[in-house]
């Protein structure tokens, strides 16, 4: 190993110059759970072998339990594993809805020249730590309409998180186990080279990646490895990438070609990754070079498509909030303009864009809608139409009009709606056959598009 007092000098200076992605792995994903401290993908194997009637070590790893699973019976599918998952997943939630937050991921946080986070993990316990609104957060699924990261995500006041195996949700495309995430990165090898996800690999070839507890296995850590690059292992003698990954130190024919043929892949002894983060965040927090915080571009533009575009008055927002968070929950990426911007804002082409590409259309309907007779929601409302014009009405399924407060339907003020079926949500709160309705209309949408 080479002398780690060189490589934490050479790791913050690369922080301070903004030019560090942390490619984060379950590794730091450790909470408290029923008392004790647990890692997260742990408690997951030993909840689905439960869930699932499989019969393990309690110390059976995800893949070891999926695999008994899958074995046991013709009948049994990966669907059942993904649902079983993501219902444990969301019992980690508080009374509130609200997601735990890991120690290590919060200091992390901390450090706020990291502005691109990689996730090899498919919870969103990342986004939730650093405060990523729902356009911030894309996910790589094979059968998914790809999303590209913003070219100029830096300007965003908001960090940026990319799940490089799926994200788990109702709709199963995420990599839980080494066969799955094999196939995620056979796939996301050739779209290396479609230019399809030209920002992210531009991101991933040019600047420092900090692995940090993935874990990965030996295989799984050279392909990773040699993925974000644009040539071969052995070329050039700059730092590349900073492992800090338990699996690098303990196993020693992986540290041995790591040394051997990747000279640029610099490692750490310390063979805890939450132990690195601790050490991390003190030695950051001590670094005397920190850069100054300088404000963000306002004009940021996200170009992700988004599953759900919610429509509303500013007056509406609390429900709005409601129901966004309720969308989420159950894994769709809503998008909603939290902000109100004006019709001369030169944010309408990014909305515009939005509404163009969006799985779903929600308008937000309510006693304060019916008082105006113009607004930007109103331009929203009419755009979404224009687009069902080019589509098939009977089939289409893009519209789905939310009332959130007791206005009667025969009351809707807002022509275009009325031959709309209306779905009520008081005060933002939707019922679970109306976000099975629109779960299914994602899914089938975006497989159609992956087969296209």
């Amino acid at each position: 190993m080479s002398d780690d007092s060189k490589q934490w000098s050479n790791l913050l200076q690369s922080i301070a110059k903004g030019v560090v992605i942390p490619i984060v792995g379950r590794d730091l994903l450790r909470l408290e759970i029923d008392g004790r401290a647990q890692l997260v993908y742990e408690y997951l194997a030993q909840q689905l072998a439960a869930e699932l009637e499989v019969e393990c070590e309690p110390s059976a790893s995800m893949d070891q339990v999926v695999a008994a699973y899958l074995n046991a019976s013709r009948r049994n599918s990966r669907d059942d594993v993904n649902v079983k998952t993501f219902e444990i997943l969301n019992k980690l939630r508080d009374a509130q809805g609200q997601l735990p937050v890991p120690k290590p991921l919060r200091k992390l946080a901390t450090i706020s020249p990291l502005r691109l986070f990689v996730s090899t993990t498919v919870d969103s316990l990342l986004a939730k730590t650093l405060g990523s609104p729902a356009d911030h957060v894309f996910a790589y699924a094979p059968n998914s309409v790809l999303t590209d990261i913003p070219r100029d995500y830096s300007r965003s006041p908001h960090r940026v998180v990319f799940h490089l195996f799926g994200r788990i949700s109702g709709i199963p495309d995420s990599a839980l186990i080494d066969e799955e995430t094999l196939e995620f990165i056979w796939k996301l090898h050739e779209e290396s080279m479609s230019g399809r996800l030209a920002n992210l690999f531009d991101e991933l070839r040019t600047k420092r990646l900090l692995l940090i507890g993935n874990a990965h296995p030996d295989w799984l850590a050279r392909f990773f490895v040699r993925l974000s690059r644009r040539d071969r292992l052995y070329s050039g003698n700059e730092a590349r990438e900073f492992v800090a990954d338990g699996a690098v130190v303990a196993d020693v024919h992986l540290r041995d070609f790591l040394e051997n043929f990747s000279p640029q892949t610099k490692s750490f002894g310390v063979a805890n990754p939450i132990v690195f983060v601790d050490q991390l965040a003190e030695k950051w927090d001590a670094f005397a070079d920190k850069p100054a915080v300088a404000g963000v571009d306002a004009s940021f533009l996200t170009t992700k498509p988004p599953a759900v575009f919610v429509s509303y008055t500013s007056q509406d927002v609390a429900a709005v909030e409601r129901l966004h968070s309720s969308l989420g929950s159950a894994g769709l990426d809503v998008w909603f303009d939290k902000g109100r911007l004006g019709s001369g804002d030169p944010w309408w082409p990014v909305i515009e864009q939005n509404i163009a590409t969006c799985d779903v259309f929600v308008p937000v309907i309510s006693a304060n809608t019916n008082r105006r007779d113009e607004g930007i929601f109103i331009r929203e409302w009419n755009r979404a139409l224009e687009r069902l014009r080019d589509m098939d009405r009977a089939t289409a399924r893009l519209i789905h009009p939310v009332i959130v407060d007791d206005t009667a339907e025969s009351a809707v003020s807002f022509s275009g709606f009325r031959d709309f079926h209306y779905t009520r949500a008081a005060g933002g709160e939707p019922n679970a056959d109306f976000i099975k309705t629109l779960t299914d209309i994602v899914r089938e949408r975006r497989l159609k598009a992956a087969a296209q």
